[in-house]
């Protein structure tokens, strides 16, 4: 998801705080004037009147304002404000799928064309931000591509768009970087693919990626990245020769965490033994004894990076510490991820990312009402609570929500949270004042575009079934990936036909997966076990506004305030079987 964004209109009439990152939110403004010198003094102290009731949130006298605005308009310069204007009205109202199509209206184009070069600037710098945004990254590395002529490369201004189109470029799908390579017709557009490509694969490894990126700069000498590394691939270089020598991994390898703690040892192994770069020592812990002992002796005995804790109280013990002696990688977070113990870093499989890349997904494909079915449980319930958060914090609607505590339970709830109940009790009310039998069946509630689920896969697999037969067949179904064991059984995953989720990419394209965790529900220990190392590998970039990014098996990496995040891939399933879902970029 995207934190609040910025649309800067330099030298026109608006300048907002640009922040991006994996949150949508609504922009919080402030509005200054700068009007163009070609503007007439009246249409100048209108578009002011205007901007100020923008930012004043009154939505509706802006709009009627903005009318008056487009009468005046006169000269091509005050036509592409008015719809620059508008386009800063839908974006305050959240509409940022609606600003986004008004720069991209042929007719708007074709007015923004003939503005002076300025206005031309800041249509082009708020359309790359409406396409970062809204999740267009290949849009918006196209965009930000165009705005770098604006700017002369020693300026802080080409710096910032140079590094946007990197993290744009960085964030496009695999699939679909390969797709717009081939049909790529401009060298710079053509290198910035080429170089994305290298990072997007998982566990390429540094060995891998150095060389790949060494090759990629004999192809392309003179780009803008070849010239101007992006801060990825500096860090990159730099973090090579830092990489730890001696990694221990503390967890609990006996006991009722033995099968976890053994397939993230297996995870770590298959990918150490790609790289072979760093010792690996491993430790048994008691989940039921002080972690810092363990801890103590492993740092005596040489290592420069620790991967562990598993358990949370072990965690917690952690954090109580003001700082630790090295890197240390938890594998876990709590339930307040907020830590200030220096060196320790928490790296969980927890719910928060999962269902902000369900919101995430289902936002590109323009959802805005929903209904929300889950487990009551205390996990069913926080995930249940901070969509709803989260889901209004982009002006979206959860229209109704129901929790269940049994299968049996679910058809009564599913009835009654689509009002089917209420359809056929009008119709018998019908009936009745009649005389006569109607032949009208019942109708579901017609204010909802999406239904979330958040259950377990036994829990889950009648509740596809029962929204189609409750008339809900078009309504799709988003889900994380606690519907899905983790493995391929196409006639019990039948029944989860059409669900959406999301879900980790090694799953999601079933590579790398070794025969023994094929069958089984471990195979995601078995993931989180490879991107430990890999995070492991990489830890001299790790800080704590690091740009670090790392395509992993369980989700695209990135760092923020102490804690590594998980962005997931989307996934749909098909005959029984999960597959990758393509969402459209319209770029």
């Amino acid at each position: 998801m995207n934190k609040p964004f910025s649309l800067p209109l330099l030298g026109l009439f608006i300048i907002f705080l640009v922040s991006c990152s994996t949150t949508h939110q609504r922009s919080e403004t402030t509005a200054s004037i700068s009007p163009s010198p070609s503007n007439s003094n009246t249409f100048t102290r209108h578009l002011n009147k205007t901007v100020k009731l923008i930012d004043n949130k009154s939505y509706a006298k802006a709009k009627e304002s903005l009318v008056t605005l487009s009468q005046m308009a006169a000269t091509h310069n005050e036509q592409a404000e008015v719809i620059l204007t508008q386009v800063l009205l839908s974006t305050e109202q959240g509409q940022v799928d609606i600003a986004r199509n008004t720069l991209l209206n042929d007719e708007n184009r074709q007015k923004l064309n003939k503005a002076d070069p300025s206005t031309k600037k800041q249509a082009n710098e708020m359309l790359a931000q409406l396409s970062q945004s809204t999740g267009h990254y290949l849009a918006a590395t196209k965009d930000r591509i165009q705005n770098a002529q604006y700017y002369n490369s020693n300026t802080p201004a080409y710096q910032k768009n140079h590094q946007a189109i990197w993290q744009n470029a960085r964030r496009i799908p695999k699939d679909q970087i390969k797709e717009a390579k081939e049909t790529a017709s401009e060298p710079t557009l053509q290198g910035w693919l080429s170089l994305a490509e290298i990072f997007s694969a998982q566990h390429n490894g540094f060995k891998n990626q150095l060389k790949a990126v060494d090759s990629w700069n004999q192809l392309y000498p003179t780009h803008p990245a070849a010239l101007i590394p992006p801060t990825e691939i500096t860090e990159l270089r730099s973090s090579y020769n830092d990489i730890p020598k001696h990694i221990a991994v503390i967890l609990p390898f006996e006991g009722k965490y033995k099968a976890v703690s053994d397939a993230i040892r297996d995870g770590m192994m298959h990918s150490y033994f790609s790289q072979k770069l760093s010792q690996l020592k491993f430790y048994n812990t008691d989940p039921n004894t002080s972690f810092m002992e363990t801890y103590q002796t492993a740092v005596h005995n040489g290592a420069d990076l620790i991967i562990g804790p598993l358990l949370k109280n072990h965690l917690k013990e952690l954090s109580r510490q003001d700082s630790l002696p090295v890197k240390t990688i938890a594998l876990n977070t709590l339930k307040d991820r907020t830590i200030h113990t220096k060196n320790l870093y928490q790296f969980g499989l927890g719910s928060e990312d999962e269902v902000d890349s369900l919101i995430h997904l289902s936002q590109k494909s323009h959802h805005k009402r929903a209904i929300v079915l889950s487990e009551n449980s205390e996990w069913g319930l926080n995930n249940l609570e901070y969509f709803k958060r989260e889901w209004a914090k982009l002006g979206n609607t959860v229209v109704d929500s129901a929790t269940f505590t049994s299968t049996q339970s679910q058809a009564r709830i599913i009835q009654k949270l689509l009002d089917v109940d209420d359809s056929h009790k009008r119709n018998k009310e019908l009936e009745q004042t009649a005389g006569l039998p109607t032949e009208s069946e019942p109708r579901r509630r017609q204010d909802i575009d999406m239904v979330v689920v958040f259950a377990k896969p036994d829990q889950a697999l009648a509740i596809p079934p029962l929204f189609n037969f409750y008339y809900a067949q078009d309504l799709p179904i988003y889900s994380t990936s606690s519907v899905y064991r983790g493995y391929t059984d196409n006639k019990v995953n039948q029944d989860l036909n059409g669900v959406r989720l999301t879900e980790f990419p090694m799953l999601v394209q079933q590579r790398s997966i070794p025969s023994k965790y094929k069958n089984s529900t471990l195979v995601r220990m078995f993931a989180f076990g490879q991107d430990a190392f890999s995070l492991a590998e990489r830890s001299p970039a790790i800080r704590t506004n690091s740009n670090l990014r790392v395509n992993g098996s369980t989700g695209t990496l990135f760092l923020k305030d102490q804690v590594i995040h998980r962005e997931l891939s989307p996934a749909i399933f098909r005959n029984g079987y999960l597959k990758p879902l393509q969402v459209a970029d319209n770029s």
